[in-house]
């Protein structure tokens, strides 16, 4: 959590204005002990009901599903030679959220027992909210888009060979499956994006 707020995903609200509407996420902690990068993930529910009896995702607008299948994408996967995959890292991390819209995004937080508890905002798209996945495949398309005149190629895959932070591609020739790596890499980059494995 002191990642978060040190790094901007999370910021302190001053003065909470109780007559204007919010909503607090709560959140808890997942030990990964197979994780060698990883030992503690921290996990927001915005599915949990609040005194009104209405979660954040209950009343969240979840968007159009914009990415292919799985299963389509698996099989398109197969048919090529050489093989592609790679993860971004941290993505929802990545994708700031309207300045207006954070006021829905709060938690109460405390570092230590002996701290006093304070409210904070989320800056960014958090997973376990409903819209997240919509939210970031709009932003990767938007950077596909604004890139798609430079990186073709890149910009086709981007829009087409993810699903949610997974990227599933591949060539039938190590010069193509080259080309592929450079361009997706340049685009996403461009968004402040950056892949791993």
């Amino acid at each position: 959590m002191d990642d978060y707020r040190d790094l901007g995903r999370m910021s302190a609200v001053e003065k909470v204005d109780l007559n204007t509407p919010h909503y607090y996420v709560p959140h808890h902690y997942v030990l990964k002990p197979t994780s060698t990068t990883t030992k503690l993930r921290v996990v927001f529910d915005a599915s949990c009901k609040t005194t009104s009896q209405k979660s954040l995702n209950g009343i969240l607008a979840v968007g159009p599903t914009l990415q292919n299948e799985l299963y389509i994408l698996l099989l398109r996967f197969r048919l090529f030679r050489y093989a592609l995959t790679a993860d971004i890292v941290k993505m929802y991390r990545q994708i700031l959220v309207d300045a207006d819209d954070r006021k829905f995004q709060r938690i109460l937080w405390r570092s230590t027992p002996d701290d006093e508890v304070c409210t904070y905002q989320l800056n960014t798209v958090t997973y376990g909210m409903a819209s997240a996945p919509y939210l970031a495949v709009q932003s990767f398309n938007y950077i596909a888009d604004t890139y798609e005149a430079s990186y073709p190629i890149g910009a086709s895959v981007v829009k087409t060979s993810f699903y949610v932070d997974d990227l599933l591609c591949g060539a039938d020739t190590l010069a193509e499956i080259s080309r592929i790596k450079h361009e997706v890499t340049e685009v996403l980059r461009r968004g402040c994006f950056t892949l791993a494995k």
